[in-house]
């Protein structure tokens, strides 16, 4: 792990499959903690096993990305658990107060 990322919080939505996967994995890679948010309980543990059999952290949470109001506080909730910084790049949201950027 090049730990470009240690210490801060990723929340990577669509992280269950393709595209989104592959950015979960290369910010775990990198040292970030992963939050993985999605529909599918399934999809979710094979990445978060994966990731974490590499050696990286990640947590799974059930979450509907419809933009309601309970998908505009995970983020938050998220880094507060966490108990650091909500990093986010492509394929992330993050809500007011929180850092984004790829490493920032």
């Amino acid at each position: 792990m090049a730990g470009r990322l240690q210490d801060k919080t990723a929340l990577v939505t669509g992280a269950t499959s393709n595209i989104g996967r592959a950015i979960a994995e290369a910010f775990a890679a990198e040292g970030a903690h992963v939050v993985i948010p999605g529909r599918s309980a399934q999809r979710g543990a094979q990445v978060m096993e994966g990731i974490r059999a590499r050696g990286g952290r990640a947590e799974f949470v059930i979450a509907e990305l419809d933009g309601s109001t309970g998908m505009s506080t995970l983020p938050h909730a998220s880094g507060k658990r966490r108990g650091g910084p909500m990093g986010a790049g492509a394929g992330a949201e993050c809500a007011p107060g929180c850092h984004s950027g790829y490493a920032s």
